[in-house]
């Protein structure tokens, strides 16, 4: 039996992960826990440094600031460096959820996607899940409609059960 949780590091999700741990157990489930990064969210870092008259020339990599010249704009972490940052920090998330399913073989998976719900129900069916675990936020109303429902959405386009953890 496989179980994909789908986790997004919210409170609502690590529950998720928390519950399906004791199903995944007695059933000798693997559990593969997913993260869907949207590219569009990651940006590179600037780097800004004071002023130019506050920076001796041999303080900054290069030399390219001396006195009186402006500094010169640069990134302190490009958008490749930026995506692989954030891709390391997925799975070192994953991972330390991974980490409370004592017992429970389990895998970290990382995806690019814009649209979360159709990766999240897309990798389920790949990996052959028998079911497919996400978090609810509980949102109603107004929030509901402005802001969207992942899970609900996700329900909406699985092939695999799904398992909805509030």
């Amino acid at each position: 039996m496989r179980f994909v949780v789908a986790l997004d590091g919210s409170e609502p999700s690590r529950h998720a992960a928390l519950a399906v741990g004791p199903l995944a157990r007695a059933a000798r489930a693997e559990v593969l826990l997913l993260e869907v990064l949207n590219p569009e969210d990651i940006r590179e870092t600037p780097w800004a440094p004071e002023p130019a008259t506050a920076i001796p020339a041999s303080a900054v990599p290069g030399g390219l600031v001396r006195r009186g010249e402006p500094p010169v704009a640069r990134l302190a972490e490009d958008r490749t460096q930026a995506l692989e940052r954030a891709r390391m920090d997925a799975e070192s998330y994953l991972k330390s959820e991974a980490a409370h399913l004592e017992g429970v073989t389990s895998t970290v998976h990382v995806v690019w996607a814009e649209h979360a719900a159709e990766a999240i129900a897309a990798f389920a069916a790949q990996q052959g899940a028998d079911v497919l675990v996400i978090a609810t936020h509980g949102r109603s109303g107004v929030r509901h409609v402005l802001m969207g429902s992942v899970a609900e959405a996700v329900i909406r386009q699985s092939t695999v059960p799904v398992l909805v953890v509030r």
